[in-house]
C-alpha cells in the first residue's frame, strides 16, 4: 500500500467499484442481496449465545466480516469498523401463520436494510416455521461486500456444515 489508507484498510477492487455503480451504491436494495437459508430443527438459538458465538467465530475463522465500506470513489476502502457488534447483524423474526420460509425471507429482506456504515450482512433466525418443528437461519450479503465463494465460505463459518 501506499501509505494512502489507514492501517488495516483495503482499497476497493475494479469488482468492487463496478458492483457499486451496478447498485448505484444502494446498499438497502434487496435486489443486490443474496444469501444461504439453512433449516435447523429444534427451538431457535437463545439472541445472547448467538451473538457470543457470532462474535467468536468473526474474531477467529472471519475477521473480514468485521470489516464495512468507506469513504468514497478515490478513497473507498474497507476498513475495521471500529464499533463492530454482532448484536447489530443478528435478527430475530416470528413467521406469521401461513406465510412460507422462502416468502418470510424475501419479505425480511426488502423491509430490515443493511445498515451502511456497518459490515454489509446479517444473519436472520425465522422460528414458526409452518413445514415443521424447527427454525431457520438465513445469512444474507450485499453483492459489493461478498461474491458467491465468499458468502458461501462466511455462511459455513457461521451456519456450519
Amino acid at each position: 500500500m501506499n501509505g494512502e489508507f489507514a492501517a488495516g484498510a483495503i482499497p476497493l477492487t475494479f469488482g468492487d467499484h463496478y458492483v457499486i455503480r451496478l447498485g448505484a451504491g444502494a446498499v438497502h436494495d434487496s435486489r443486490m442481496h443474496y444469501g444461504i437459508a439453512v433449516r435447523r430443527p429444534g427451538p431457535p438459538p437463545d439472541p445472547a449465545q448467538l451473538c457470543a458465538d457470532v462474535a467468536e467465530k468473526v474474531r477467529v475463522r472471519a475477521p473480514a466480516l468485521a470489516y464495512r465500506l468507506a469513504g468514497r470513489g478515490r478513497r473507498a476502502r474497507w476498513e475495521p469498523d471500529p464499533a463492530f457488534d454482532p448484536a447489530h447483524h443478528v435478527e430475530f423474526h416470528r413467521l406469521p401463520p401461513g406465510i412460507g420460509v422462502h416468502q418470510a425471507v424475501m419479505d425480511a429482506l426488502r423491509v430490515r436494510p443493511l445498515t451502511p456504515n456497518r459490515p454489509l450482512w446479517s444473519l436472520m433466525v425465522l422460528d414458526g416455521d409452518d413445514e415443521g418443528a424447527g427454525h431457520v437461519l438465513c445469512y444474507r450479503a450485499h453483492h459489493v461486500f461478498q461474491d458467491g465463494m465468499g458468502i458461501a465460505g462466511a455462511a459455513r463459518v457461521l451456519l456450519g456444515t
